[in-house]
């Protein structure tokens, strides 16, 4: 649903039952792939390396030639309790890098706020937002230490993804964002 790419003439949208749509500066083609989950955002740092996000926590990478899921490792602060799975509905995706991706969404069953990362290697938990219960709909910025999250209930923050550190901006609004 929400077309993401920094890649030149180049758009990619997320839709329902997997759909992906490319526009290539000139023509649409559906993209035929064995992705099913509803999908709700998609970002590409080039037309080779693309991230979609979507209902589940489901996370998929794309090359240009095909698509393929990727899990989000499981939380495990304290080995005595059950390991954390993210299964959230993600709604915004945005990257500074290749290793450096953020992906957030809803808050999880038990209301605590959803950040994922994706460091070249795997997406990882971050608990910057565990005790805000917040949905996050937009992900953007200009560069790993300067990046904005816009949600629900007036919520705009800025996220510092080098130093590992969020802070909450006045915004004079309670409305969704």
């Amino acid at each position: 649903k929400s077309p993401r790419s920094k890649a030149t003439k180049a758009l990619w949208i997320g839709g329902s039952g997997g759909a992906i749509a490319h526009f290539d500066g000139t023509d649409w083609t559906m993209m035929v792939e064995p992705v099913t989950a509803n999908l709700r955002a998609v970002w590409g740092l080039s037309t080779t390396d693309l991230w979609a996000v979507g209902e589940g926590g489901f996370i998929y990478h794309g090359n240009g030639a095909g698509w393929q899921r990727t899990e989000i490792e499981k939380y495990q602060p304290d080995p005595e309790q059950k390991p954390y799975e993210v299964k959230s509905h993600l709604l915004a995706v945005w990257g500074a890098a290749n290793n450096d991706v953020w992906a957030s969404g809803e808050p999880d069953e038990k209301n605590h706020g959803v950040l994922v990362h994706w460091d070249g290697k795997s997406w990882k938990y971050v608990t910057l937002l565990y005790a805000l219960p917040r949905t996050i709909r937009s992900i953007w910025g200009w560069s790993a230490s300067n990046i904005l999250m816009a949600g629900t209930q007036g919520t705009v923050m800025r996220l510092d993804g080098k130093k590992g550190e969020v802070g909450m901006m006045e915004v004079p609004t309670i409305a969704t964002l």
